[in-house]
């Protein structure tokens, strides 16, 4: 249902249809772990089968308490040690290389989006608050809350965490993008993209560049400078959006079928 990988791509993490979480070694084509809800009613069949495989495949099976279901938004930590899940008001912070499980209970939260970047996770909510997480100390930081309970306009769309800047961009439905202070959990900026209801959003992991998408249109940004660098309208609706870390370049889907290759010029031009 999710597949998360860590910008070496030597790690991944998976959710599947069978509601269980885990942890693949990408460079040697393997399964690590595998993190399995206690409310499965196989789960403990699956923990004696896995261990009962013979050293080569041998799987570490953790179980938890907490219900991992299929809508569960995922994330993975740059440097692959810890995995985060969120539905509603759970998030769950699953570290990776010793099985251990800590649980954070949010009040009126529902997680729809997870970013990470160093020992930080952020959830965003359809809510409109966003859930600042350690993922050391395995607690709740903050809530951004700007937003709160506008879930019509605020839905968080998507998130980027820069710890080294000390700052999270968010981009909302309502076609806004917000830059908030880490530290202090102060929005700094606030830009409107001017696209209303927006379909989806894709913000560069560098956070240099976004792209709105409504309908057939395609709208990017440039967030340094808080303004719009160009617009492009296709012959059908766009369905699938992909940018490269550095945020020049972009794939777009359509519902023909079609697959479009965008190039903006370092000076904002495409």
């Amino acid at each position: 249902m999710a597949v998360v990988m860590t910008p070496a791509g030597d790690r991944a993490v998976s959710l599947s249809l069978d509601r269980t979480l885990r942890l693949w070694d990408l460079e040697q084509g393997r399964q690590l772990r595998v993190l399995v809800s206690r409310d499965k009613r196989d789960a403990e069949d699956l923990r004696a089968r896995w261990l009962a495989m013979d050293d080569s495949r041998a799987v570490h099976v953790d179980l938890t308490d907490l219900t991992i279901t299929r809508n569960a938004s995922l994330g993975i930590s740059p440097d692959g040690t810890r995995a985060t899940f969120a539905e509603r008001g759970t998030i769950g912070v699953w570290h990776l290389d010793t099985g251990r499980l800590v649980a954070i209970a949010v009040e009126d939260f529902q997680a729809d989006e997870v970013a990470t970047d160093a020992g930080l996770a952020v959830v965003g909510s359809v809510l409109g608050s966003l859930g600042l997480i350690s993922l050391s100390e395995g607690r709740l930081v903050r809530l951004l809350d700007a937003g709160r309970n506008e879930a019509r306009s605020r839905h968080v769309l998507d998130m980027v965490v820069d710890a080294a800047a000390g700052r999270v961009i968010a981009a909302d439905r309502d076609g806004t993008i917000r830059v908030w202070e880490l530290e202090t959990g102060i929005e700094t900026a606030k830009y409107d993209t001017g696209v209303t209801d927006v379909d989806a959003v894709v913000i560069a992991p560098n956070g240099r560049f976004a792209y709105s998408v409504n309908g057939d249109t395609v709208l990017t940004s440039d967030l340094e400078a808080l303004r719009p660098l160009r617009r492009l309208s296709l012959d059908h609706h766009i369905t699938a959006l992909a940018v490269t870390p550095d945020g020049l370049h972009a794939a777009l889907g359509d519902e023909s079928g079609r697959v479009h290759f965008l190039a903006l010029e370092s000076e904002g031009r495409s």
